[in-house]
This record gives C-alpha cells, sequence and structure tokens, in this order.
C-alpha cells in the first residue's frame, strides 16, 4: 500500500478505537487542552515569582490565542469564555459561579450564531460541562464518605483524593453527553466510564 493511503487506514483503525472505547473526545481540541494549558501556564508564572494578580492577567492572552490557533470552533470558545470570566473574577477579588459563566457563555455563542445550538461538540461540550458544574462535587462527596477512614488518613489518601475526583468527573460528564452522543453517533460504549478513568487520572 501507499505511505498515504497505509497513514488514512490506520487513523481511522485509531478513531474507531477511541470511539468504542468512548474516549474519542481525546482525539479532538477541547476545553480540557485549554484548561491544562492555561492553569500550568499560570503555575508557571507563579513559581517565576510573579504577583497573582499579574499572572492572572497575562494569562488571558494564552486564553485568546488558544482559541484562535483552535481555529474559534464552539466548544473552544465556550471554554475559553468561561476560562475569561474566571480569571476576570480572580483580578476583581470575586468568587465565580460555574453555572453562571456557563450561561454567559452559552448565551454570547447562540447571540452570535443562533445556529451552534445545533453543532455537536458545542453541545456535547455545554452538557459535560453541565453535568460536571452539578453533580461532580456531590458524586467526589458520597464516595469519599464510603471510602474507609485509614485509605483516607494514610499516605495514600492524595492518591485516593485523585482517583475519586477522576471518577466523579467522568461519571458527571457522562450523564448529561450520554443522550446526546447515542443520538449523534448512534454507538454506545460499555467501557466509556472505565477508559475515561483511566485516560483523564493521568
Amino acid at each position: 500500500l501507499h505511505p498515504r493511503v497505509r497513514r488514512q487506514r490506520q487513523m481511522c483503525i485509531r478513531d474507531r478505537d477511541f470511539r468504542m472505547a468512548g474516549v474519542s473526545h481525546l482525539l479532538s481540541v477541547s476545553g480540557l487542552h485549554l484548561s491544562v494549558l492555561v492553569q500550568g501556564f499560570l503555575a508557571l508564572l507563579l513559581l517565576l515569582g510573579l504577583p497573582r494578580k499579574v499572572s492572572l492577567f497575562l494569562s488571558m492572552p494564552v486564553v485568546l490565542s488558544f482559541m484562535t490557533l483552535a481555529g474559534f470552533s464552539y466548544s473552544i470558545m465556550r471554554s475559553g469564555i468561561m476560562f475569561l470570566l474566571y480569571l476576570a473574577a480572580e483580578l476583581l477579588n470575586r468568587k465565580s459561579d460555574g453555572l453562571n459563566s456557563l450561561g454567559i457563555a452559552v448565551f454570547l455563542l447562540c447571540a452570535i450564531n443562533p445556529f451552534s445550538a445545533g453543532d455537536i461538540g458545542f453541545l456535547l461540550s455545554c452538557s459535560s460541562t453541565l453535568g460536571i458544574i452539578l453533580f461532580q462535587n456531590g458524586i467526589a462527596a458520597w464516595c469519599k464518605m464510603r471510602l474507609p477512614l485509614w485509605l483516607m488518613t494514610s499516605r495514600c489518601s492524595k492518591l485516593a483524593d485523585s482517583i475519586v475526583d477522576s471518577f466523579s468527573v467522568t461519571i458527571s460528564s457522562t450523564v448529561f453527553t450520554l443522550p446526546i452522543s447515542i443520538l449523534s453517533f448512534g454507538t454506545l460504549s460499555t467501557i466509556g466510564i472505565l477508559s475515561n478513568l483511566l485516560m483523564v487520572l493521568p
């Protein structure tokens, strides 16, 4: 086979495998990547000794640059607007609210282009974020209350916290995105929760 044909076939197999595992969202640029980039950049500035407010202000162009490089897709713009609102709230010594930030982002994007409400990536991004905002803390608290006391007081407590947090994020985001995924793609991954947990944790 021609090398280009072989690469295309390998990419199709990879895409199919990721879709069957329920982690195809990791192949697309999303709010997860933006979060990792901005949080890492912010941590680096703080590590270099810059004041927190200066670091927050300098992080804003990073968000805008990432949105530009990602082609201003609806899911990235949703995430970028929410991140900018979070950074602005921190600069003003205010606490940002996830539901309000999500509502503002959705309102702005739908006001600019009402057809954005029909974009699958936008729907998945918004529904996943809504699920995390509404259920993640409750699921994490419920799980931690049922863990053995010795585990939460041992040296493994941080690892247990990380696993519980990753599990709660996966469950809460899956609850809202599952119906959209089934209707849009006609597939249901039976190992999606486990595979997402294994991928998100690292």
